[in-house]
């Protein structure tokens, strides 16, 4: 029996009626006695498998979120405003990486066909893909990536690295083979858009 519930004989008991019965009276209750042992109910509250939902976006850095999840293995994904307006994506242990970088890096590597599959025309992003215009290949694009892991070796072992990340880390339950990243980079640009269009209020 739960301590204090309506089945509980310290239910109801008044300040002075638990100091009687050698009760703490400042003791909430909430919790059950097991074989001497203080237990308590523990909610646990976990998103939905491979589905997107963005969260408190009331606040300054709201936060959209999703559990990508291939066998047993479960790889947090987070896209992210930043106080300066960036947009950020972060993947299991890799955070805060540039969401159009990481986008090129996948293999999607013109502006128009991001804006195509995002939708979103805003100046603030068009500004901020433009800082990655330059790239016209996924290889540039690992190569910076590799600088942000700060990954060591030679140019060949960073890049089968950055690609080991990409291919396990970024949305498993796509796929984790190379052939996957270009529909990875797809998926994170619908990510994008109603990551964009829910904190601007345009969202269902």
């Amino acid at each position: 029996i739960m301590l204090k519930s309506s089945k509980c004989i310290l239910h109801n008991k008044s300040f002075d009626e638990l100091i009687d019965l050698k009760e703490d009276p400042c003791e909430p209750g909430g919790y059950f006695v097991i074989n001497g042992t203080e237990k308590v109910v523990v909610l646990m509250e976990d998103l939905a498998l491979n589905k997107f939902f963005v969260e408190d976006i009331e606040v300054i850095e709201p936060v959209g979120r999703m559990f990508s999840e291939r066998g047993v293995y479960k790889s947090l994904q987070e896209i992210k405003r930043l106080k300066d307006g960036s947009y950020i994506f972060t993947f299991g242990n890799f955070k805060n990486i540039p969401i159009f970088l990481l986008i090129k890096a996948l293999g999607l590597t013109k502006d128009k066909d991001i804006v195509e599959l995002s939708e979103v025309v805003d100046s603030d992003v068009i500004f901020q893909m433009s800082e990655y215009s330059a790239l016209s290949d996924t290889e540039e694009a690992v190569e910076i990536l590799a600088k942000r892991f700060n990954l060591v070796g030679s140019q060949k072992e960073k890049g089968d690295r950055v690609s080991f990340y990409l291919d396990n880390f970024v949305l498993p339950h796509v796929g984790v083979q190379e052939e996957d990243r270009f529909e990875k980079a797809k998926l994170i640009c619908k990510l994008f858009k109603k990551y964009y269009n829910t904190i601007s209020g345009n969202g269902d």
